[in-house]
């Protein structure tokens, strides 16, 4: 009877936890899909190059990578105007 009662809880802990996981993952890839993650990655990138970026589309995707379209860096200000990097897309693939 406790052995029972024992594995029905631990399924219950179990299934909470899958549950739990699994929101989680989404929600994880619908913050890395919005626009303010958008927003956080150029500004940091920006602040480190000290230069400013412009950035198209940003998609993710929890199991297979990230692409980044029309991803590009203008020139610092001692240069002439224009891109010192211009890029239709920066593909990062990995595999779990």
């Amino acid at each position: 009877m406790k052995s029972k009662k024992l594995g029905k809880i631990l399924g219950i802990i179990v299934a909470s936890i899958l549950l739990l996981i699994i929101i989680a993952m989404f929600s994880l890839n619908s913050f890395l899909k919005s626009e303010v993650f958008k927003k956080i990655v150029i500004n940091r990138i920006e602040t480190a190059l000290n230069i400013p970026v412009e950035m198209g589309s940003f998609q993710t995707n929890i199991f297979s990578g990230v692409q980044i379209n029309k991803f590009n860096i203008k020139n610092p200000t001692d240069f002439p105007e224009g891109y010192s990097v211009k890029t239709e897309a920066i593909i990062l693939k990995y595999d779990l």
